[in-house]
């Protein structure tokens, strides 16, 4: 009997059903990560969102035990970062769902900036006062023409550049090492960004959580964008200071954002950010409303389990 621990902090009702269902498997359904823990003596398996560093830490902690079973670990939600970045035991694999979340993630990314550059968030707000008006701050832009910068051309930033193709926008891929990409017109290294923002009218961060993205966007690269520039960040809060990104948005350089991730999260009522001008805040809510791309975890799940149970190689293996 495959004893699975299950943590999830977003429902997968169709796959838990089927995990239920499988009678070679005995389901242990935590309602917290203090649960989940408690599992590690007893569950082979593993199977949770990516958590928040804390959860992270903890969960790291229990699978380095002794007396844990644990040996897979399936992550259904777009990082691994949360459990990644504080290492795991080398019998521990850890699997990604592979990339099945990219295309709601990247549909958000592409509504937050089409949003900003049509200012369509601040016409909501005047139509539910009833207003007619014309005027904005900024003024209402046009992605057609424009150069958009995506950094991180992974599974999420591919597909975002897939879509923005469609809006006639030059397309700048930024990776680790800047390779040829075809889903760009060209490509930079991560270590070649500050000469790439001041070509950019858009900003659309991808970026898995690393040391070296920690707080990328900083005072001085907001510094180096275009004045007026808009972005867009659906990988992880800690990749944008977000003091200094208050700061663009509030002197101009940045002409809005759009974020679906903060640090911490939820972000607190009192947090300053709020605050920001022209800011838009979705709380992390991009890998949300696909039934295909629930179809697509839940298929990764089950051909990993297949695999699992065979002794065979684990698909989307991170580790």
């Amino acid at each position: 009997m495959l004893h699975i621990a299950l943590y999830l902090r977003n429902p997968r009702p169709g796959l838990v059903k089927t995990l239920r269902q499988m009678p070679q498997i005995q389901l242990h359904e935590a309602e917290s990560a203090a649960e989940l823990i408690a599992l590690a003596p007893k569950a082979q398996v593993f199977v949770i969102n990516d958590p928040p560093a804390a959860e992270g830490l903890k969960i790291a902690n229990a699978l380095k035990q002794p007396d844990s079973a644990v040996r897979w670990v399936q992550i259904l939600s777009a990082g691994v970062d949360g459990l990644m970045q504080h290492g795991v035991p080398e019998g521990v694999a850890i699997t990604s769902q592979g990339g099945a979340l990219a295309a709601p993630v990247a549909e958000h990314a592409v509504g937050l900036l089409l949003g900003l550059s049509r200012q369509l968030f601040e016409i909501g707000v005047r139509t539910r006062a009833g207003q007619w008006n014309r005027v904005f701050n900024p003024s209402i832009k046009a992605m057609e023409g424009g150069t958009v910068l995506i950094v991180g051309l992974g599974h999420i930033g591919r597909e975002v550049a897939r879509r923005l193709r469609a809006f006639d926008m030059h397309i700048i891929g930024v990776s680790r090492k800047g390779g040829p990409d075809a889903a760009a017109d060209e490509m930079a290294a991560l270590s070649e960004l500050r000469s790439a923002l001041p070509r950019a009218d858009a900003i659309v961060i991808c970026l898995a959580l690393a040391p070296e993205t920690r707080n990328l966007f900083d005072a001085a690269a907001f510094a180096s964008c275009k004045r007026g520039a808009l972005l867009v960040n659906v990988s992880r809060g800690e990749v944008v200071d977000q003091a200094a990104l208050k700061a663009a948005l509030e002197s101009g350089l940045l002409g809005g954002a759009g974020i679906d991730v903060t640090f911490p999260e939820p972000l607190p009522a009192g947090d300053p950010l709020w605050q920001a001008p022209n800011l838009v805040v979705s709380p992390h809510t991009a890998g949300a409303g696909s039934a295909r791309a629930s179809q697509r975890v839940s298929q990764v799940m089950l051909d990993n389990l297949e695999r699992f149970a065979r002794g065979q190689a684990l698909l989307h293996k991170v580790n």
